[in-house]
């Protein structure tokens, strides 16, 4: 509390108080007229705010010509003496160290947090090194090595595609690629694409016309052409197939064009096996490579 050097009447306490609200606002206090009619200050904060206050407040005292009696100063000092040793400023200060330890505590916490995850996923990283799980087969490339069992025979309108192999699945994958060559310089081709194919039929010969036609068809929709095939199931006894092919979209920029083929036809169409030949008119068996 600061006595006023003498009482304040109406119009001073209004101009007064106006000044002290703008002080307090300003210097983040409290200050309050006190008495009637109005006799002194009360000054209220902490007390750092209020010692950096008072230059200014006995200014606004001054310029209001109302500076405080030596009494008055003394009994505010008391007040800021008495205000430093206040319970409630005690625990203010205990609730900012608790603040600062719980802050402290956190960062640990979230530290220690960030450190067991970030050992967590390095476990799982080196689980998944230790036992990476296979690729699936549309990930997998083309096994074994790369063969060219097959060529082209003249015909009056259209090309017939011959191949071959040491069995009727890898001489069925041969024919698919030949298909391709024939369009393409397979040379030219990268394996960076899979084409996935199935066909069935009524029997052999039907069976392979769809699995070709289901080819062309695929690269008429995707442009992909192969230059691996592999047959990846067949079941020759229901004449069911699927087929992988491995290669890239068609690019005229990279890759040579050679004749399309528009269409598959079962002209002349035939399988042959160590001991049987089947054609459009059924299978019998061999007798003669020459007639066959």
């Amino acid at each position: 509390h600061i006595a006023l050097s003498r009482p304040c009447d109406e119009d001073l306490a209004k101009a007064l108080a106006g000044d002290l609200a703008t002080f307090a606002s300003r210097f983040g206090v409290v200050a309050e007229l006190v008495g009637r009619p109005a006799s002194g200050v009360v000054l209220s904060g902490p007390r750092e705010q209020i010692v950096g206050a008072r230059p200014e407040f006995s200014a606004l005292l001054a310029y209001h010509k109302l500076g405080g009696t030596a009494r008055g100063q003394k009994r505010a000092a008391e007040a800021e003496v008495a205000m430093q040793s206040l319970p409630a400023r005690n625990r203010r200060r205990r609730s900012a160290a608790a603040m600062e330890e719980e802050a402290a505590e956190e960062q640990a916490a979230e530290a220690a947090a960030e450190a067991a995850a970030q050992a967590l996923a390095s476990e799982s990283a080196k689980a998944e090194g230790d036992a990476a799980p296979a690729p699936k087969a549309s990930e997998a490339g083309p096994t074994g090595a790369e063969l060219s069992q097959y060529e082209y025979m003249d015909h009056t309108a259209d090309v017939v595609l011959h191949s071959w192999g040491t069995s009727l699945r890898e001489a069925i994958a041969q024919v698919c690629v030949c298909f391709f060559s024939y369009m393409t310089d397979l040379d030219k081709l990268d394996t960076v694409t899979t084409v996935d194919v199935e066909a069935t039929g009524h029997d052999m010969l039907d069976m392979l016309y769809h699995l070709l036609d289901e080819f062309l068809f695929a690269f008429g929709t995707s442009y992909v052409m192969c230059r691996r095939v592999e047959v990846v199931e067949f079941d020759e006894t229901n004449l069911r197939i699927k087929a992988r092919g491995w290669g890239e979209k068609f690019d005229l920029a990279k890759h040579p064009q050679g004749t399309e083929i528009k269409a598959i036809t079962m002209h002349q169409m035939k399988i042959l096996t160590p001991t049987t030949l089947t054609t459009e008119e059924g299978t019998v068996q061999r007798t003669s490579d020459l007639m066959e």
